[in-house]
């Protein structure tokens, strides 16, 4: 289903250029769940020009049954979190049907003039397969992403076992903001003995991934199969390595080094002698 609703304020588009003299309509969508490549690909070059903001919830075929809050401005800054994280979620303000009714993707997006038959074709891609060009060897991204982790002492690579989807086994890569063995210490030590929550961390270096724009989206995957010291499910970094531009490349490899050294400055800077930097 789809429509396009009347004015509903001014802005910049998502492009920057200004906005502020026209009127903002918007373009509904709701669909099935999507691949995160897909996904990223429309974060990336598929929001038409003149949109000013998006949001929504959306449910990745990676992660089945959950459902995560979606909310898009400026330069393609994003916020993605699962609904659970933000208590009722936007899930809830967007409808008042059952549950069980609900479409597993729903989306606004909000702009001056936005082409609605563009604008839909584009975001009825999100349930095609995931965009994978011929030329990309993806076995060489995840061995060029596993690189990356392994030189960074503050991280840690996670191999997809049993507790992935087979989709984000083959598309994806996984991996762990820590800190522990650059501090000489092991995971269970920084939890047990100093309290640091590293799930904690984890998201809020994927809030920082996301809000830096740029076309890259990351989420926090849960593993079914491995609990922290405090009893949840641990939560890990996953990243397409298809469907955009730029995951693990060098601009934005540098982008994850520096948001993990602010990370940790917030969560491991009350043990002793941390070593926060790289």
């Amino acid at each position: 289903h789809a429509g396009r609703g009347g004015p509903t304020g001014r802005g910049k588009s998502l492009d920057g250029s200004d906005e502020s003299g026209a009127d903002l309509g918007s373009v509904a969508y709701e669909g099935g769940a999507t691949s995160l490549a897909s996904f990223q690909a429309w974060v990336a070059c598929g929001i038409p020009r003149g949109v000013v903001r998006a949001k929504g919830f959306v449910t990745f075929a990676e992660e089945p049954g959950v459902q995560y809050d979606f909310h898009l401005s400026g330069r393609r800054r994003v916020e993605i979190e699962p609904s659970e994280n933000r208590g009722r979620g936007f899930e809830g303000a967007f409808s008042k049907a059952p549950a069980k009714t609900r479409s597993a993707t729903r989306l606004i997006l909000i702009g001056p003039d936005i082409d609605r038959d563009v604008a839909l074709a584009r975001l009825g891609d999100l349930e095609s397969p995931p965009p994978c060009s011929g030329d990309l060897d993806v076995a060489g991204a995840l061995a060029h992403a596993r690189e990356l982790v392994g030189s960074d002492l503050r991280l840690e690579w996670v191999e997809a076992g049993d507790w992935c989807h087979p989709l984000a086994a083959a598309t994806c890569a996984h991996f762990r903001l820590t800190g522990a063995a650059a501090n000489g210490l092991t995971v269970d030590e920084m939890e047990r003995s100093h309290g640091v929550d590293v799930n904690a961390v984890n998201r809020d270096l994927v809030r920082a991934l996301n809000s830096g724009g740029g076309g890259v989206v990351v989420t926090s995957a849960s593993r079914s199969d491995k609990s922290t010291y405090f009893g949840s499910p641990e939560t890990v970094v996953r990243v397409s390595l298809v469907g955009g531009e730029g995951a693990f490349g060098e601009s934005w490899w540098e982008r994850v080094r520096t948001a993990s050294t602010t990370a940790l400055r917030r969560h491991i800077a009350h043990i002793p002698k941390c070593k926060c930097g790289f």
